[in-house]
């Protein structure tokens, strides 16, 4: 089968991602290597793609499909229906439909229910993408797959990089989403992030899959930009069309002819219009943008217009999520701002930062080690005398503050953050802010966590709890500074 350059893009992305997770999916069936065909064995490792029926999770699933296959490696999907919009479960079973015509197998179809309380505390999409996370990390722990391939995109990366920007800021936010993510005991592959959207929509329409927009991306206002309400080429060529092509003939006129407001002639050369104030407007490219007073006209008619409809885009597009509000609004203005693709700056951009923050989380991990210890294991201070008494009931976390106070300024806050995802404990950048604080600074005593979990400062070890009446007990008043 003869592919287009993109799906030829995709499949190789696909090769390189897998096997960087484990080169031994390369070669697992040695039949594989040899030609003719071969039927995959029931007993062959699984790989998922999470698949929503739209362009990019299609493409995805066109490609893995050819490179397990190839491979000898079994591909099935698995798609969640959210349940947050009528019509959710036929969307739903088109997908499932479309995997399996596909050869994908097994395809896995799960129904979830947001908790509303949830939706309220942290938002619908926020909420909708964890539990998404939750049911695909289920599903592939349930079928014993090997890695799950999740469809984002170079756009996707661009988009996360500003939604970050916006809302959290921080070298990890600007690293975007990474190749590999690890959930529990499941791996999640993101193969597609050099790839555009442009690329997934060719490879859909190259193997005539119809796919589905979420009406939430708001794609009605990339609609309306490619009927071209900001592509003033046309009205150019309209105006060239209306002058004579004929050079020879003067220009005389030229005001009257177009309407211009000047009401003088518009002259063949710089010089002239300098010494005379006329407009220039050369005879060797007669178009209304060559002459300066006529041009600038028009691209302040223009530029009026355009404010128009962009401010009327926005109202459209006042009730997307953020995500999609960057993506319709925010990205393309960036690009006409700085002349330039936006999508891939800020994916290259994120690349860079990427391998910044993959340094930093390896030595964070290494003081990690050292200075975090969890339930009744104790903490010994310089003199090997235990500073603090613990129970495995009571004690969550100890950290040793000489340690972190030895490593540098960003590898404790990395360790905090790290204690506080391992306890699954929601705090956010204040709360690092202010055990950092509680760390460096010998006035403070304790902090206040989310869900009653606090910590406490004695001596050199930092206790976390669940309460206060258990963070205040059995320290060594010996040592407590």
């Amino acid at each position: 089968m003869v592919y287009s350059a993109p799906m030829k893009l995709a499949i190789g992305a696909v090769r390189k991602s897998l096997t960087r997770f484990d080169a031994t999916l390369n070669g697992w069936d040695e039949r594989f290597r040899t030609h003719g065909e071969h039927q995959v064995n029931k007993d062959a490792p699984l790989i998922l793609v999470a698949c929503s029926g739209g362009r990019d999770s299609l493409a995805l699933a066109a490609a893995a499909r050819t490179v397990c296959t190839s491979w000898g490696l079994r591909c099935g999907a698995v798609i969640v229906d959210h349940s947050m919009q009528q019509g959710s479960a036929e969307v739903a079973a088109r997908a499932a439909k479309q995997c399996a015509d596909l050869g994908l197998e097994p395809v896995i179809v799960e129904r979830i229910v947001l908790d509303p309380q949830t939706m309220r505390q942290r938002g619908s999409e926020a909420a909708a993408r964890q539990m998404r996370y939750e049911t695909i990390t289920r599903v592939a722990g349930r079928t014993g797959a090997e890695a799950v391939l999740l469809a984002h995109t170079r756009n996707d990366q661009a988009e996360t990089v500003l939604i970050n920007l916006l809302t959290s800021g921080g070298l990890d936010g600007m690293a975007g989403m990474p190749e590999r993510t690890q959930i529990a005991d499941v791996a999640l592959l993101r193969p597609l992030l050099d790839l555009t959207r442009a690329d997934t929509t060719q490879i859909c329409e190259s193997l005539g899959l119809e796919f589905w927009d979420d009406p939430t991306n708001g794609e009605f206002l990339s609609a309306r930009n490619a009927c071209g309400e900001t592509d003033t080429s046309d009205e150019s060529s309209q105006h060239a069309s209306s002058v004579s092509s004929d050079s020879s003939q003067p220009s005389a006129g030229h005001g009257t002819s177009h309407g211009t407001s000047h009401g003088t002639d518009c002259v063949t050369d710089y010089a002239t219009a300098q010494r005379t104030s006329r407009p220039p407007f050369p005879p060797s490219s007669r178009t209304l943008d060559n002459c300066v007073t006529c041009g600038e006209e028009k691209r302040e008619k223009q530029g009026r217009t355009n404010q128009e409809k962009a401010q009327g885009r926005a109202r459209s597009a006042v009730h997307l999520p953020l995500r999609s509000r960057i993506r319709q609004l925010l990205l393309p203005q960036l690009s006409r701002f700085t002349g330039g693709d936006m999508v891939s700056r800020l994916a290259s951009f994120a690349a860079a930062n990427r391998d910044d923050v993959d340094f930093l989380q390896e030595q964070a991990a290494l003081v990690y080690e050292q200075a975090v210890s969890f339930g009744a294991q104790s903490v010994d201070n310089a003199d090997g005398i235990s500073d603090v008494a613990t129970d495995s009931g009571t004690t969550l976390a100890l950290i040793d503050r000489d340690v972190l106070l030895e490593a540098h300024p960003a590898l404790r806050r990395r360790v905090l953050a790290r204690v506080f995802a391992q306890l699954n404990i929601r705090a956010s950048a204040v709360h690092v802010t202010a055990a950092l604080n509680l760390i460096e600074n010998q006035q403070s005593r304790g902090v206040q966590l989310p869900a009653g979990y606090v910590l406490k400062r004695y001596g050199h070890v930092i206790r976390l709890c669940h309460d206060n009446v258990h963070a205040n007990r059995g320290y060594s008043g010996k040592h407590r500074s």
